[in-house]
């Protein structure tokens, strides 16, 4: 049977232009027993620890590989998992007091990475005008 001249193509343009599929993660995918858990609970059921990387990734707008060596979940090699430590350990500051950082009446569960990140893995720094006093 020939395939279509066209997928071919379009299998060449995504090689040359560095696309690469970033393989799902599955329940299957996560081992029995986790290593390295330092902040999160070490008896996280893998639905609880696939939900919560998924919540991650999509608060940030970034795969798994962002933080992940796909080959070994586990590693500390990739900086941005050793930043993401300090971010949720921020977090988990902030939802512990939160009427020191917030209005009150906010609870403490509004409190997490879309707060600040809105969807980018950088945030977007706010500078008022000198002149616009009206924000304090």
């Amino acid at each position: 049977m020939r395939r279509p001249i066209w997928l071919l193509g379009i299998i060449l343009a995504a090689l040359g232009t560095g696309a690469v599929v970033q393989p799902r993660l599955v329940a299957q995918d996560i081992p029995d027993e986790f290593e390295n858990l330092m902040l999160l609970d070490e008896n996280i059921s893998k639905d609880d620890l696939k939900a919560t990387m998924k919540g991650f990734t999509e608060q940030l707008g970034v795969k798994c590989t962002f933080c992940h060596d796909l080959d070994s979940y586990a590693s500390d090699e990739k900086e941005h998992k050793r930043i993401a430590r300090g971010m949720i350990r921020l977090v988990q500051h902030m939802q512990e007091n939160t009427l020191e950082y917030f209005k009150e009446g906010t609870e403490p569960n509004q409190t997490g990475c879309w707060t600040c990140h809105r969807g980018e893995a950088e945030i977007e720094g706010f500078a008022p005008e000198d002149e616009d006093e009206d924000w304090l």
